[in-house]
């Protein structure tokens, strides 16, 4: 089957949409399909596409803005797909998907990985507008629309605009060869000085939504000064969140390590630590929590949409509130008073959900059935 996946971002984005495409792109290639990723090229691109068991074409946008490229040129590249796998959102991409079907009949399934969530009030207005005018039509002529949790997509204004039949839920995979439980020490990191410490992890984007202003105001407030939270991840924000932990006095006990695009070291940073913290206001499934849980690290979340089919409480984790640092300081210090034992139990427990309902094989294989189904 030749397949043109469609995405608007492609690794290094770990974690993102782009690394799910690579991890699907990936195993369907390994199954004998022909595959192709479709994506934006920008000069500061620092991924090595011809690492990849499958073709990538990066197309250079007229018009970008943001995360959104305007690719004409995408048309005419579809030709000679049985089919097209679109990623969403992908604006300025996604308009000559729906375009190519309307003209060529050519058959798209679109995978609906998350709603925009522009800040400024008249991008808002445009998405709004765009929704409402464009999105619904471009989801409406796809044979097949997947959302990647169920009771997160409920709350989609989008969805309701679908008939039931063309809905399916199909979770992302996680490749749980590379993220499994690891024997790893401090010492591995160069972090000596953490030895015999509890060590807790946040992994992400420093981004507003991402709820690290929460979590290093709840560290702050920790009974237990020698806890040391790692933080994980590169943004916009990083410096109003160290500027902001140097006022909360957190010196040594937050360590800043910088962006991770090697997931081999990820997955070992997930073994070496005694929770990982997902704080987040909004998450579509959250990656973090599932890749931490297959390396068996206990959870502690937020209780929202899309992390709750991650995150059982007082099984693989721990739930709470969302944005209140009183009820997230109370399930961190929750995990510190459990004993070696049952925190291991948690993060084996936490592996088997990976394993028995989120495994990248398991993805696979529920996605070719689509495939073949509509072909």
């Amino acid at each position: 089957m030749k397949i043109a996946q469609v995405v608007v971002t492609f690794p290094p984005d770990i974690g993102g949409m782009g690394q799910v495409v690579c991890d699907e792109a990936a195993e369907l290639t390994k199954r004998g399909h022909d595959v192709t990723v479709f994506c934006l090229g920008y000069s500061t691109n620092r991924y090595n596409d011809s690492t990849t068991p499958f073709k990538v074409v990066r197309l250079l946008p007229y018009l970008a803005s943001g995360n959104a490229g305007f690719v004409p040129a995408l048309y005419k590249k579809l030709n000679g797909f049985d089919l097209v796998h679109l990623h969403y959102p992908f604006y300025g991409g996604a308009e000559w998907v729906w375009w190519r079907k309307i003209f060529t009949k050519l058959k798209y399934v679109v995978t609906y990985h998350m709603d925009a969530a522009p800040t400024q009030v008249h991008r808002w207005f445009i998405q709004k507008l765009y929704d409402w005018t464009i999105a619904k039509f471009i989801l409406r002529s796809a044979e097949q629309v997947l959302f990647v949790d169920d009771e997160q997509s409920q709350k989609l204004a989008l969805r309701k605009k679908l008939s039931p039949n063309k809905i399916v839920i199909l979770p992302n995979g996680i490749d749980v060869e590379i993220f499994k439980p690891q024997p790893v020490t401090v010492k591995d990191f160069t972090l000596d000085d953490l030895e015999g410490k509890p060590i807790f992890l946040f992994v992400g984007n420093l981004l507003p939504v991402k709820g690290l202003e929460v979590l290093l105001k709840a560290w702050s407030k920790l009974e237990n000064k020698d806890a040391v939270l790692l933080v994980v991840g590169g943004g916009y924000a990083e410096e109003r969140y160290r500027k902001l932990a140097g006022q909360l006095a957190l010196g040594n006990r937050v360590r800043w390590l910088g962006s991770c695009t090697d997931r081999k070291k990820l997955a070992r940073y997930y073994s070496l630590a005694t929770a990982t913290i997902v704080p987040s206001f909004s998450e579509s499934f959250s990656l973090v929590a599932a890749e931490a849980a297959a390396c068996g690290s206990p959870v502690i979340g937020s209780d929202i949409h899309g992390m709750r089919a991650r995150v059982i409480p007082n099984k693989t984790g721990i739930l709470f509130q969302p944005k209140n640092v009183a009820s997230l300081t109370q399930a961190i210090q929750q995990v510190l008073a459990m004993s070696e034992t049952e925190r291991k139990q948690c993060g084996m427990q936490g592996r088997e959900l990976i394993e028995n309902n989120f495994s990248l094989p398991r993805h696979v294989d529920e996605l070719e059935k689509v495939y073949k189904h509509l072909l």
